[in-house]
């Protein structure tokens, strides 16, 4: 997974009927301490809702993976994923239902709802946690694909229209701007 490079504002929460996504745009450590205008949260769950969790971030940017291991734990053309750092990440569930496999002799990890099998926020790294972007029920509205990673292992049939950098296999692989 990618580390999450760009910086930009999600959601803020509404506050004293105030749609503060008009506020100036302000980096978390600008912001005045105490002060919840500048509360910017996302807030996910499983399709259940066993599992749920927040994330106070300034995430715009999704990943795509379109691995074949991706695409069959999705059913889909791949993962798309965006990355936030462990401090802004919280689960607002407990973790009981979250279930993870390793696919033998990979790098990969599978985390979803033991109850429902939809897919759920787990580790990227050390530092950071990656969210499936389609758990994501409330602040998602401005997340833009930034980066096609694995593209050299796509199905036949997957297409997209964006402007996200492909990458041949994994992030930073690869020209800038390679088109397929």
């Amino acid at each position: 997974m990618a580390p999450n490079r760009y910086a930009a504002h999600v959601f803020m929460n509404r506050i004293d009927g105030l749609d503060v996504c008009s506020q100036p745009q302000l980096s978390i450590s600008e912001r005045p301490t105490g002060d919840l205008r500048w509360y910017c949260v996302i807030k996910g769950s499983c399709n259940c809702g066993a599992v749920t969790y927040t994330a106070d971030v300034e995430a715009t940017d999704v990943y795509v993976c379109h691995c074949s291991i991706c695409r069959r734990f999705s059913g889909a053309q791949g993962m798309a994923v965006t990355v936030v750092e462990n401090q802004s990440f919280r689960w607002t569930s407990d973790t009981d239902s979250i279930a993870v496999w390793d696919k033998p002799g990979h790098d990969w990890q599978a985390n979803f709802c033991s109850v429902c099998g939809s897919a759920v926020p787990g580790r990227n790294d050390e530092a950071r946690m990656f969210i499936p972007v389609g758990s994501i029920i409330e602040g998602g509205d401005r997340l833009t694909v930034v980066h096609h990673i694995y593209v050299d292992s796509k199905a036949s049939w997957d297409t997209w229209d964006d402007d996200g950098q492909q990458h041949p296999e994994a992030f930073g692989s690869g020209e800038p701007g390679r088109e397929l």
